[in-house]
C-alpha cells in the first residue's frame, strides 16, 4: 500500500475533548484509519460514527491538495536543455571525456556529468523516450 498523507487540525481535537477519554481514542483512531485508507472498526458507535463523518470533507481536500502539489512536482521544475538522449549520443564517442561532450553539445562540464544521458552512457543501446 503506498503512504498516504492528510492534514489532523487541532480544532478537531477541541471537538471531542469533553467525551471520554475511551471515545476520544476511537475517534482519534477513527480519523486516522478514515485518512489512511484503512477500514472502519467502530461502525456501530454513533457517536464516533458522526464525529468522523464531520471531518471526512476535510481530510478527503487535504489529500486531494497533497496529491496535487506532489504531481506538480513531478511535472513542474526547470526544463533540461540539453536531453539525456543528446549527451548520450555524443558519450558514446567521448566515454571518458565530459569536457569533450560538453564542449560539442555546447553546454558545461557539470551539466554533462550531471545528465542521466552521461550517468548511463556505459550501458549500449538505451532507447530514450521522447
Amino acid at each position: 500500500m503506498a503512504d498516504v498523507t492528510f492534514i489532523v487540525h487541532k480544532d478537531w481535537l477541541t471537538a471531542i475533548e469533553a467525551l471520554p477519554i475511551e471515545q476520544q481514542d476511537a475517534v482519534i483512531a477513527e480519523l486516522v484509519r478514515y485518512g489512511t485508507e484503512l477500514p472502519a472498526r467502530h461502525e456501530d458507535d454513533p457517536v464516533i460514527t458522526s464525529m468522523v463523518n464531520l471531518v471526512k470533507g476535510k481530510i478527503d481536500y487535504s489529500k486531494d491538495k497533497y496529491a496535487q502539489k506532489v504531481g506538480g512536482g513531478k511535472n513542474g521544475g526547470r526544463k533540461c536543455k540539453f536531453p539525456p538522449k543528446q549527451i548520450y549520443e555524443v558519450a558514446q564517442e567521448h566515454m571518458n571525456d565530459a569536457q569533450a561532450v560538453a564542449d560539442i553539445v555546447g553546454c558545461s562540464k557539470s551539466t554533462v556529468e550531471h545528465n542521466d544521458g552521461w550517468r548511463k552512457r556505459r550501458e549500449p543501446g538505451l532507447v530514450w523516450e521522447e
